[in-house]
C-alpha cells in the first residue's frame, strides 16, 4: 500500500487544545486560558540542554509532567537540545522554551529513519499521538547534510526527513483508541530545515526536510482500513523555512477544527499541503507565503485510496483570508482541488471556499489562483498585483464532464497586475459562474451560461489551457 508519504512525492514529482484544563472550547486558545508563562500550565520540570544527547532527559521529563496530572510543563531553558526520535502518547500538558531564537531543538547525527519506516511510523524528530498539547516560545532547528542513516528506503524517497513534529490522534503502531482525538497549539516555533549539502533531494531543492509539521495519522503503510482523524489545532505565529512543505494536514473528519494564522512560510516546493480532509473546518488566515516554488497553497480533497470506507456527512469549509501570497516565475500562489465531485459524484458534498481580502502577487508565468471542479466558492475583494499569466483560472473535468459550477468571482482588484491571459479565466467546463469586475478587467469565458458583470467577456480565449487540468487528472489516475 502507498504512504502518505510516497503520494505526497507523486504529486510533487509531477507538478515538480489543548489547555491546562480539560474542555471541549478552541476558538480562545488553549480552552481561554491566556499562557503567560511556564508555570501558568501547572506544576514544571525544568530540563537544561546537557551539550550532547538530550533525548533520555526529555523522555524523562514527558513522562514524570503525564504522571503529575493534566496541566504539567515541560520547561526548556535557553541553548541547544539535541535529540533523537521523541514518541509522546495521551500528554495533556505544555511544551515551553524561552523564546524561538533562544531554545533550539535538534537532531543527533544519523536518525534511525529506517527502522521507523520498518515499525510502520513516518519518520520524525517529535511526535504528540493523543491528549492536548500546546508547544511554544521555540525552534525546531534540522543540522546541515543528511538527517537519516543510510538505509535501503533512502534510495527512493531521498535523504529526507521525513517530518520534525507530528500531531495526531492515533497511530500505526498501537491500538487505536475508541475516543480518540488530538488537541493541540504550536504557537511561536521556528521550523528551520538544514541544506542537504551534497544529499539526495528528489524535489531538487536544497532543504533536507520533507513535511515539517504534519498533522494526521503517522502510518507508512496504511491498509485501507483506518479512520479518519479527530482534532483540533492551532498553528500561530510560527516560520517554517526551507522546508519541502511546511504545515501538512491529512484526512481530518467531520467536528475537527484547524486554524493556521499569522505564520511566515518560505521557500520550499509547496507552502503548505493539505488532502483528504473530509468535513473539517479550516480557517487560514494573515500568513504569509513566499518563494514556494510550486505552490504557495494546495488543497485538494481526494483521498488516494487511503479512506475507502470513509462517509462524508458535511461540507468541507475553508476560510481563507487576509493571507499574502507571493511567488517566483510559473509558481501557482493557490490551488483547490475538489477531487471527490469526480471520483464520487453522487455524495453532494463540495467543499465549501471563502477567499477574500488576501493579495497575490505573481511573478512571469505564474498564476494566482488556480480552481477545479470547484461548487459554490465565492472569491471576492482579493488584490492582485505583479505579473504573470492568470489572475483566477477555473475549470471543471472533462473526461466525467463536472463542471466548476455557481463560482463567484466579485470586488477583486486587478489593477496591480498584468496578465498575458487573462485576469480571470472560466475554462469550457464552467457554468453558471459569476464574474462582477470593472471595464479593464480582461475575462475570458469559454463556459456555459456564465455571467460577466462590469467588463466584456472574451468568447474567444485560449482553449487550450484547460488541458493543464486534463493532464493533471491523467496522470492520478495512472497512480491509483
Amino acid at each position: 500500500m502507498k504512504t502518505i508519504l510516497r503520494i505526497f512525492c507523486i504529486v510533487a514529482f509531477f507538478s515538480f487544545l489543548f489547555s491546562c484544563q480539560k474542555t471541549s472550547e478552541f476558538d480562545n486558545e488553549l480552552a481561554g486560558i491566556e499562557i503567560k508563562s511556564a508555570t501558568g500550565c501547572g506544576e514544571v520540570f525544568l530540563v537544561n540542554p546537557s551539550g550532547g544527547d538530550d533525548t533520555q532527559a526529555l523522555k524523562d521529563a514527558f513522562e514524570d509532567a503525564k504522571a503529575s496530572g493534566p496541566g504539567a510543563t515541560v520547561q526548556l531553558t535557553e541553548g541547544i537540545y539535541t535529540i533523537g526520535p521523541i514518541d509522546v502518547r495521551g500528554f495533556y500538558g505544555c511544551l515551553i522554551g524561552a523564546g524561538k531564537t533562544k531554545t533550539f531543538i535538534s537532531n543527533l547525527p544519523e536518525l534511525p529513519c529506517e527502522e521507523l519506516y520498518q515499525s510502520d511510523n513516518l519518520p520524525y524528530l517529535m511526535q504528540f499521538i493523543g491528549g492536548n498539547v500546546l508547544i511554544s516560545d521555540l525552534a525546531f532547528r534540522i543540522n546541515d547534510g543528511k538527517p537519516c542513516a543510510e538505509s535501503p528506503t533512502n534510495a527512493w524517497i531521498g535523504d529526507l526527513l521525513c517530518t520534525v513534529l507530528i500531531l495526531g490522534d492515533f497511530h500505526a503502531v498501537y491500538d487505536i483508541p475508541e475516543n480518540r482525538f488530538i488537541k493541540g497549539v504550536v504557537k511561536n516555533v521556528d521550523f528551520i530545515a538544514g541544506k542537504i549539502n551534497g544529499g539526495n533531494n528528489p524535489f531538487g531543492m536544497e532543504g533536507n526536510v520533507n513535511m515539517t509539521l504534519y498533522c494526521g495519522p503517522s502510518f507508512w503503510y496504511m491498509t485501507g482500513n483506518e479512520p479518519l482523524s479527530n482534532g483540533e489545532i492551532k498553528v500561530t505565529g510560527c516560520g517554517f523555512y526551507q522546508n519541502n512543505v511546511g504545515p501538512d494536514f491529512c484526512g481530518f473528519a467531520e467536528n475537527s477544527k484547524i486554524v493556521v494564522e499569522k505564520n511566515k512560510i518560505e521557500g520550499g516546493t509547496y507552502g503548505m499541503f493539505m488532502f483528504a480532509n473530509l468535513g473539517a473546518k479550516f480557517t487560514i488566515n494573515n500568513n504569509t507565503f513566499s518563494d514556494g516554488q510550486l505552490y504557495g497553497l494546495w488543497i485538494e480533497d481526494n483521498d488516494w485510496g487511503y479512506y475507502p470506507n470513509a462517509v462524508l456527512n458535511n461540507q468541507t469549509e475553508w476560510n481563507i483570508n487576509g493571507n499574502k501570497f507571493q511567488g517566483p516565475p510559473g509558481n501557482v500562489g493557490l490551488f483547490l482541488d475538489d477531487s471527490r465531485r469526480v471520483t464520487h459524484p453522487s455524495e453532494g458534498f463540495p467543499q465549501l471556499f471563502y477567499i477574500k481580502d488576501n493579495e497575490f502577487i505573481t511573478s512571469e508565468g505564474g498564476t494566482a489562483i488556480q480552481g477545479f471542479n470547484n461548487f459554490d466558492a465565492k472569491i471576492w475583494n482579493n488584490k492582485f498585483l505583479g505579473e504573470g499569466t492568470i489572475g483566477v483560472m477555473l475549470e471543471g473535468d472533462e473526461p466525467t464532464e463536472t463542471y466548476a459550477e455557481n463560482n463567484q468571482v466579485i470586488g477583486n482588484n486587478y489593477f496591480g497586475a498584468k496578465y498575458t491571459d487573462a485576469s480571470v479565466y472560466l475554462g469550457p467546463y464552467t457554468k453558471n459562474c459569476k464574474v462582477v469586475g470593472v471595464s479593464s478587467d480582461k475575462v475570458v469565458d469559454l463556459g456555459v451560461n456564465n455571467s460577466v458583470i462590469g467588463t466584456k467577456a472574451n468568447k474567444m480565449g485560449n482553449k487550450s489551457l484547460h488541458f493543464m487540468h486534463r493532464e493533471l487528472t491523467n496522470f492520478k489516475q495512472k497512480m491509483k
